[in-house]
């Protein structure tokens, strides 16, 4: 018979081994990809840098399209999801005020990223 036992205590080994004459422990060696730090980091600057350099008249941008110019196709679906998130997150709570005259210039509605400007809510640039 062949049988795999997750342990917590190595002495178990010890104790069942008592019950099971002859059992032969291995000691199995993790395989894993290792994590690479500030992955989440990272690619939220590349995309701020992205949303930062476009024009300003474009208000609204997908993040399938971000993720296609930045090309991130090989970043994970969840931690894409994470980086859009913390883009978006980043300022709330903040007392600072952007450029835009908001807290956060861009917001996450739907799978797009919506520039939040003072036009945005409905406010009218007065033209001198």
């Amino acid at each position: 018979m062949h049988g795999y036992i997750v342990e917590v205590s190595p002495e178990i080994e010890e104790t069942l081994s008592q019950v099971m004459p002859g059992a032969k422990w291995t000691t199995w060696k993790p395989y894993f990809v290792p994590e690479s730090t500030g992955l989440i980091e990272e690619w939220s600057g590349k995309v701020q840098a992205y949303l930062n350099g476009l024009p300003e008249k474009v208000t609204k941008v997908s993040s399938r399209a971000i993720k296609r110019t930045l090309e991130a196709d090989k970043v994970a679906p969840m931690s894409w999801t994470r980086i859009i998130r913390t883009v978006t997150e980043q300022h709330q709570g903040s007392k600072e005020l952007t450029e835009h005259g908001v807290v956060c210039p861009w917001k996450l509605e739907g799978q797009s990223l919506v520039k939040q400007t003072l036009e945005h809510f409905g406010f009218i640039k007065e033209v001198a």
